[in-house]
């Protein structure tokens, strides 16, 4: 079914959304993303430090929204207080000049279930 940005939730590492709101600014371009944690421990110490070391070479900032909190997506402790579960969809939005580039990066984490989907 689509969702408001005209895409469709298909299989279990499915990113929910094209790229919303793309905005010039001085500090670059700020991307948002909507991505869902399809692996079975949900969001524990392991999938938390794959999203920081991907995020940590990009130039722009990272926060991710979930459960009416916004944390630092470049921050460990920050990432593990969120407690996203198997199913939990996570607003992801990006920062600056590589933007696009990092948000890439992420989806593809969260698509792969962090290495953690069996086959």
């Amino acid at each position: 079914m689509p969702d408001s940005s005209g895409s469709s939730l298909s299989g279990p590492g499915a990113i929910t959304g094209k790229w919303r709101g793309a905005l010039e600014s001085g500090a670059g371009m700020e991307r948002q993303r909507t991505v869902r944690v399809v692996n079975e421990q949900g969001m524990h110490a392991r999938p938390c430090h794959a999203v920081v070391s991907k995020a940590q070479p990009f130039r722009s900032d990272l926060r991710i929204r979930f459960g009416g909190r916004v944390v630092n997506g470049k921050s460990i402790l920050e990432l593990m207080t969120l407690g996203a579960s198997q199913g939990a969809e996570l607003e992801l939005t990006a920062k600056g000049e590589d933007a696009e580039a990092l948000l890439e990066e992420i989806g593809r984490l969260f698509e792969g279930g962090f290495g953690e989907i069996g086959d």
